[in-house]
């Protein structure tokens, strides 16, 4: 885990930092609005990584934020298996991603940018395209 603590940086930076991070190999990227000393409201800047990475995405957090200092901790982490499949739809192909534990399935979620993509072209709203796609596969 790398994070830090950033109370002067403008929010418009925070996307582009999260994609290069994203692009250069962190496994996740979030941000959690925190109120340091003072009362100042600021946001914790937290990565995860391979052990490996922690050097290159340092040197992003320091190149492209204005923090002064980062904190590095090793931390366990369990996972689900995981496959995408592209599943015959009545809306025509979307790719799943299933998760599973010991080979039994925990989850089915389609992929956004698929659902996105039919929201846009037949006009229906979004969370009806998760909707109907969820009900489908239960």
């Amino acid at each position: 885990v790398i994070e830090t603590n950033i109370d002067n940086m403008h929010p418009e930076i925070y996307p582009y930092v999260i994609d290069k991070l994203l692009e250069n190999d962190a496994l996740d990227v979030y941000l959690t609005n925190i109120i340091m000393k003072k009362g100042r409201p600021a946001v914790k800047l937290t990565v995860l990584a391979d052990l490996k990475n922690t050097e290159k995405l340092s040197k992003i957090i320091f190149d492209e934020t204005t923090t002064l200092g980062i904190r590095i901790y090793e931390a366990k982490r369990k996972t689900l298996d995981r496959e995408i499949k592209t599943i015959k739809t009545k809306y025509g192909n979307v790719r799943m991603k299933i998760s599973k534990f010991n080979g039994e399935i925990k989850n089915m979620t389609p992929e956004y940018e698929d659902c996105a993509r039919i929201a846009k072209s037949r006009k229906i709203p979004l969370k009806k395209v998760y909707e109907e796609l969820k009900r489908e596969f239960k």
